[in-house]
């Protein structure tokens, strides 16, 4: 009992080795499973990372190309809407140059002075014993323009990107035949009582249709439409700022005159062609 046999010994030394190399390997086996436990949070942090990030690519390119997509849309949008706001406002001009044309009335732009010699023939009487001629110097004045009281909005067009105009007035038209001037110079020989002032406006009759017939043969209506293109066209420049103006006159055959212009003789009369002459009926 004085001390310990060398086998006691060995087996104790033997023990703590096998005690020492299991704490090693616990402790390596805790290790192991720490760095596997870390690894795999690792991976599973990993993953669900990219798979934001990937989602997050995706939604980005999607609202990008959805962003893409939508400018032609926009843009479109953009000019139907600046189309939509010139149209608009075009309109509302050609109501305003409707109403301020029409203020303007009728647009005398021409007139043709002419003079007649009239000679007016009376059958009176039985054998025509109180027939007389009357000759006569006449002068007289043809006017004519454009009724511009009548023009509406859609008489005007509108180009919107040229800023062009055209506007459609009407044709020319007649306005007016006055006798400026009428002069009786004499008179055959009768032995009856006459009526001079009637057989005046008997002349006054003949020289309005022949100073009217005059005017139209030598182009009075394309005179009155030329002068009038040249004022209603300064006028729409000047209103609108455009230089791209066009006025169209849309000509028609003569078949009416203003009453000035179809001067009637004096009741109870009428003319007979074969004599050349006025009876009284």
């Amino acid at each position: 009992m004085a001390g310990d046999s060398p086998e006691n010994n060995q087996v104790t030394n033997g023990s703590e080795s096998v005690l020492s190399v299991r704490g090693c390997l616990m402790v390596i086996g805790v290790l192991v499973l720490v760095t596997i436990v870390v690894m795999v949070a690792l991976f599973v942090l990993a993953r669900s990372t990219a798979e934001w990030v990937v989602e997050g690519i995706g939604q980005g390119l999607k609202d990008l190309g959805n962003t893409v997509a939508s400018i032609p849309q926009s843009v479109a949008s953009a000019v139907s809407d600046v189309f939509k706001n010139e149209m608009q406002a075009s309109i509302e001009t050609k109501v305003l140059l409707a109403e301020s044309i029409n203020s303007m009335g009728t647009l005398l732009t021409a007139s043709h002075p002419g003079d007649a010699d009239v000679k007016v023939g009376i059958q009176s009487g039985l054998l025509n014993v109180c027939g007389v001629s009357v000759d006569h110097v006449v002068e007289g004045t043809i006017e004519a323009g454009i009724d511009l009281s009548q023009i509406s909005s859609g008489d005007i067009t509108h180009e919107v990107i040229s800023n062009s105009w055209v506007l459609r007035p009407g044709p020319a038209k007649l306005h007016s035949c006055r006798i400026d001037y009428i002069r009786q110079l004499g008179h055959s020989l009768t032995v009856c009582r006459q009526d001079w002032d009637e057989y005046r406006l008997l002349a006054e009759s003949d020289a309005i249709t022949r100073i009217r017939d005059e005017a139209l043969a030598e182009g009075l209506l394309a005179k009155a439409e030329k002068e009038a293109e040249l004022v209603l066209g300064n006028f729409l420049s000047a209103v609108t700022g455009s230089d791209n103006i066009t006025i169209v006159f849309e000509s028609e055959p003569v078949t009416d005159f203003p009453e000035s212009c179809q001067r009637e003789p004096p009741a109870g009369w009428k003319f007979d062609e074969e004599s050349d002459s006025w009876l009284r009926e």
